[in-house]
């Protein structure tokens, strides 16, 4: 986990034990890491109902919620992120569902590897002993 997202963390952290001091026997503890201001968990559909908002106001390309799991993806392979990281990160059972599914992205290095009939064929120049 990198230092900013641990510090996002440690401050939802520090906010939802504000939120259940405040809240006292109000409070529902569930561990969770996100919850509504009682504690509960949060509705999946508050959840994109916010998630929408955020698109709009960003005035951004609407995008669903699912598509910044392959755009994180995408962006961690592209930056030469070990595919087995990335397929634990995402939860993929095998690392071959994360190339099935992002092997487009390997296109370039496919085109690189690619040899032709000659160089495929070409012997290994000789050495003098």
């Amino acid at each position: 986990m990198s230092q900013d997202v641990l510090e996002i963390l440690q401050q939802q952290r520090r906010s939802q034990g504000e939120q259940r001091a405040f809240m006292g026997s109000d409070w529902h503890h569930t561990g969770l890491v996100f919850t509504t201001t009682i504690g509960t968990p949060i509705h999946p559909r508050n959840a994109l109902r916010s998630f929408k908002r955020l698109v709009t106001g960003a005035d951004i390309t609407p995008i669903r919620l699912h598509d910044l799991r392959h755009t994180h993806a995408s962006l961690a392979l592209q930056k030469r992120i070990p595919v087995e990281v990335v397929s634990e990160r995402l939860g993929h059972a095998w690392v071959d569902i994360t190339l099935n599914t992002y092997r487009h992205l390997y296109e370039a290095e496919r085109q690189e590897a690619a040899l032709s009939l000659d160089q495929l064929l070409a012997r290994p120049p000789r050495t003098m002993n």
